[in-house]
């Protein structure tokens, strides 16, 4: 599974805990939001393991 795939998964997962009927705009907001914190992340990533291999 991708990282988009696990990001929509969890996005459709928190936005039915929110609301039982929740809407694709609904989703889409909180997947949106999700990608955001994601990017925000990712830099730290990337210097943590900058020209190392992971497995």
């Amino acid at each position: 599974m991708t990282t988009t795939e696990k990001l929509l998964t969890e996005a459709r997962e928190i936005a039915f805990r929110a609301s039982l009927d929740a809407s694709e705009a609904l989703i889409r907001d909180v997947f949106h939001r999700l990608c955001v914190e994601y990017d925000e992340r990712e830099p730290v990533r990337r210097e943590t393991y900058d020209g190392e291999t992971l497995h």
